[in-house]
């Protein structure tokens, strides 16, 4: 792109100028258009993409009357459609599996366990929603939150505040943070000032 200089005058050729201000509007519209198209469906299809993955995890759990937050460290794997696993290796070598609508439990030193999610309202919908968050799975979000999305797609936070009475009850709202389709940490805060503070890490 050029331009003429003459003694004690600037100025851009005519033609030169209309380039310049086409240019400047091209991008714009490019910035805009980026921002329209992130949204909360475009989110969910990126995630939808993932068929398998593990992440390696750092939890803390405060809790009201104790100083100082539990700290847990393992690993989450994430198989789709539906299956989530949480491999804790500190402080204890414990083993949660969901699959479907059902918990499997194997603590360290004993059998495992299983656990029929349907009799626990709360844990079924808390599970299903982790689950539908790795999977992508945007209907089931909406069937027990509100969902709010911040940020664009090189730094998101998804926010999901409860619409059902009886998760309402137990959990304020859950904030999930990511950078395009790799989740990056998850908080779950309670009624009652509790919370639990997940840090996922991609392998």
């Amino acid at each position: 792109m050029s331009f003429t200089m003459r003694r004690g005058k600037n100025f851009f050729r005519p033609g030169a100028c209309g380039w310049v201000l086409l240019s400047v509007a091209w991008a714009m519209c490019g910035v805009v258009q980026a921002a329209e198209q992130w949204s909360v469906s475009r989110l969910m299809a990126q995630l939808g993409k993932t068929q398998a993955r593990q992440y390696a995890y750092v939890e803390k759990k405060y809790v009201s009357f104790l100083k100082k937050p539990k700290i847990s460290r393992g690993t989450l794997v994430y198989r789709a459609p539906a299956t989530l696993e949480k491999n804790m290796a500190f402080p204890k070598q414990n083993r949660y599996r969901i699959v479907d609508n059902k918990l499997y439990i194997q603590k360290q030193g004993k059998q495992e366990r299983q656990v029929q999610l349907h009799n626990y309202p709360e844990l079924l919908i808390l599970s299903e929603s982790l689950v539908a968050t790795f999977s992508g799975k945007q209907q089931v979000l909406e069937k027990y939150y509100q969902i709010t999305l911040e940020g664009d797609r090189t730094a998101w936070k998804l926010v999901l505040k409860p619409t059902n009475a009886e998760l309402a009850e137990q959990i304020k709202r859950v904030e999930i943070y990511g950078n395009d389709r790799a989740l990056q940490r998850v908080v779950i805060k309670e009624q009652d000032g509790d919370k639990s503070d997940l840090t996922i890490t991609a392998q």
